[in-house]
């Protein structure tokens, strides 16, 4: 298996970002993906110079974008725009979270919709790559509006200051590099990565997107299919020690219900027990719900987490920025918003909850 991931904005998985935050596999971008998002920043050069308004290109945010602004003041709403929203509180998200969101959101731009240029790209890519890792505050955001405080806290160390701004204030982003905590410009020039003077709308483009609500979900839910696996290998070894009756995972019994999660966790177990010498070593009639009902309720567990798999496999290639940019078409709308997110995260709890209650109840009966 390859340990490079290459980016084209259609096909990344939950695998790839755990490899990629994890294991340290590399990322490159698809041919494809740099035609696509070079002709898109280049539709929307054009854009911009008809002097057309364009939300969050050459007009304020929210409120104000009626006020139109002067093309001489365009690259520094995307300077300001980092620099308003990044102001967030709390202890530094892990490492494997930042590097999650900054594959997610450069996987995001390859779609082409975004209009940033392909500098913005490969720079994201090559961070990842050096394991250049901003340090981002955990708390500041809600991912309704997306993440904009915490994206902005990421755009922001990639960006290079206004000439007027006060160098002390600069110094206040961190990266770490190497193991050690630098500011920014330090940390990217000894990696060899140099900031950018931020186009139109790339300001905006980096803090649209709920792309750290997505990171988190990525992990959890892989580590949420570690403890499914993890939970049917203890269930057979409960069975093990109670000495367990075993035709409550009888394959009739299941395809009755017709559950496809039902049918493969006790499928799993039969596999797990063949051969036991200490099962139904006392000829009981059956056993306890713990026992007896881990296939109805352990299996749909399964179900809901392919569900969620879908789900956020489809957002890690989704296009979550404010405008997006279709050919000559550029549309307002609100791909940001991270109510799926929120409801997929949601129903990922109450599952590894319902792993957690018939584990312990199994636990308990073994003490």
């Amino acid at each position: 298996m390859s340990n490079i991931i290459e980016l084209n904005g259609c096909d990344l998985t939950m695998n790839d970002v755990v490899n990629v935050a994890r294991n340290g596999f590399k990322v490159t971008l698809d041919p494809t993906a740099r035609k696509t998002i070079i002709a898109a920043y280049e539709e929307l050069q054009q854009i911009v110079s008809a002097d057309k308004a364009v939300y969050g290109v050459n007009t304020g945010f929210g409120p104000f974008s009626k006020q139109k602004l002067n093309k001489s003041d365009v690259e520094r709403l995307s300077r300001n725009i980092l620099l308003s929203h990044s102001c967030g509180v709390g202890e530094v998200l892990p490492d494997e979270v930042i590097k999650a969101a900054m594959l997610i959101r450069a996987n995001n731009f390859s779609t082409g919709k975004s209009g940033v240029s392909i500098e913005l790209v490969e720079t994201l890519l090559d961070a990842i790559n050096k394991d250049v890792i901003a340090q981002i505050p955990s708390q500041g955001s809600l991912a309704a509006s997306g993440d904009l405080c915490l994206l902005s806290h990421l755009g922001i160390v990639f960006s290079a200051p206004n000439s007027d701004e006060d160098p002390t204030v600069f110094n206040s982003w961190k990266v770490k590099y190497n193991g050690a905590i630098y500011p920014a410009h330090l940390a990217l020039n000894l990696a060899g990565i140099k900031q950018l003077v931020l186009g139109p709308k790339e300001g905006l483009a980096f803090t649209n997107g709920s792309t750290f609500t997505t990171a988190h979900l990525a992990l959890n839910l892989f580590d949420a299919y570690v403890l499914f696996f993890a939970s049917t290998v203890s269930c057979a070894l409960s069975m093990e020690s109670l000495m367990a009756v075993p035709v409550a995972f009888d394959e009739k019994i299941h395809k009755a219900r017709n559950n496809e999660g039902q049918i493969l966790f006790a499928e799993n177990i039969r596999k797990l027990i063949n051969g036991s010498t200490f099962i139904n070593k006392d000829n009981r009639l059956q056993d306890s719900y713990s026992i007896r009902c881990a296939s109805q309720v352990q299996g749909p567990v399964y179900v809901g987490l392919k569900y969620i798999q879908d789900g956020l496999t489809r957002e890690l290639n989704a296009s979550t920025d404010n405008p997006l940019i279709f050919g000559k078409e550029i549309l307002s709308g609100g791909n940001f918003h991270g109510e799926l997110l929120g409801q997929l995260s949601d129903q990922l709890k109450v599952l590894v909850c319902s792993l957690a209650n018939i584990s312990e109840r199994r636990l308990e009966r073994n003490l």
